[in-house]
């Protein structure tokens, strides 16, 4: 009778080990659900009128890069249980791969933290993970380059928008080269949200360019009409005939670069500057795209750090390079009087 006693007291602190360790490894476990936070904005397009959240593909991955979820959002289990740590989740509408009419990629991705016992509700909040281009031709660029259109290049893909195109071409985030009868013209570096519309135009010996950028919650609009000349074909920044402009310059701060502009002023500050003569400063220049510019917003300041830059270009010693063409090689920085500027000029192109 003692003996069975014996059994049935180890049987129970058995019993007890076995159901506190079961507690014990719940508790080491967290659960992770998801919710998209708000419909995701679609952007109307004749090849996407309708997006379902269900479809797109979510992806669970944990601190070492091993997969603990990857499939349909729609099918995911209500919960997903994983051991407490660190995971890094994301949700697509679609893999993009190489650049596409029509074809919008909406995502999300979060770092998340969960604790022992702890439930974690992850909101995606999607938007539009690509970008797109737009483009339109004058009768004078197609005189000049031909009927065939322009060809847009990223990476190792390159696609022909062609004059009687309509749709828009959407790409991943990064570099687009424009090409026309095998002759690059310019660069453009997109940002996830963007869309281009850009018309193009050809003159012999000019090269300009008119930005409009409105902005909402969800999308970068940019529209832009170019006009490609000669000195302007291939605006890459390598040279001063193949200067860029001050918008395209910003997108490469710590560059080194050729960038041209209309000098309209000095004596720059964080909120205006000087467009009027009499100048007081040699020390730095303030460039536009316009001539006629008056909005400091539209002002890039430019450093003059050499005292022979400032003896053949500053305006308080030289006051008629007021509104001269200059293409200039510097430095692309961040900050300068509050701004993007150029600092560190090295060279400098002076249009007659």
């Amino acid at each position: 009778m003692i003996k069975q006693f014996g059994k049935i007291v180890i049987c129970a602190i058995s019993f007890l080990i076995y159901t506190s360790c079961q507690k014990i490894d719940e508790s080491n476990d967290a659960r992770l659900l998801f919710n998209i936070a708000h419909p995701v904005d679609v952007i109307a397009t004749k090849g996407v009128s309708y997006i379902d959240t269900n479809s797109f593909i979510l992806t669970i991955t944990n601190v070492n890069g091993s997969e603990i979820y990857h499939g349909a959002y729609g099918a995911r289990p209500k919960e997903i249980v994983v051991p407490a740590g660190t995971y890094d989740v994301s949700v697509v509408s679609e893999i993009m791969g190489e650049p596409a009419f029509e074809k919008p990629v909406y995502g999300d991705e979060k770092m998340i933290v969960v604790s022992n016992g702890q439930s974690a509700e992850i909101d995606f909040l999607c938007k539009m993970t690509n970008a797109s281009i737009s483009l339109s031709y004058t009768d004078r660029f197609l005189k000049r380059y031909g009927t065939d259109g322009v060809k847009l290049k990223q990476n190792e893909t390159s696609i022909t928008y062609s004059p009687t195109e309509s749709r828009a071409l959407y790409f991943e985030v990064g570099n687009v080269e424009f090409i026309a009868d095998n002759e690059p013209l310019f660069n453009r570096v997109l940002k996830a949200g963007e869309f281009h519309t850009l018309q193009l135009d050809a003159s012999n010996n000019e090269s300009e360019s008119n930005f409009s950028i409105s902005i909402d919650t969800t999308i970068t609009t940019i529209n832009e009409k170019i006009i490609v000349g000669e000195d302007n074909s291939g605006a890459n920044g390598l040279s001063a005939q193949t200067a860029m402009t001050i918008s395209s310059a910003f997108e490469h701060v710590g560059d080194t670069l050729w960038v041209w502009g209309y000098i309209v002023g000095t004596s720059i500050t964080s909120t205006k500057f000087n467009m009027t003569p009499p100048f007081d400063t040699d020390a730095h220049l303030a460039l536009a795209e316009d001539e006629n510019a008056s909005s400091r917003a539209d002002v890039c300041p430019v450093e003059l750090s050499k005292n022979a830059l400032k003896e053949s270009l500053g305006l308080a010693t030289n006051p008629n390079n007021l509104k001269r063409r200059i293409a200039v090689r510097g430095v692309i920085v961040d900050s300068y009087f509050g701004t993007k500027g150029i600092k560190s000029v090295s060279d400098y192109y002076l249009q007659e």
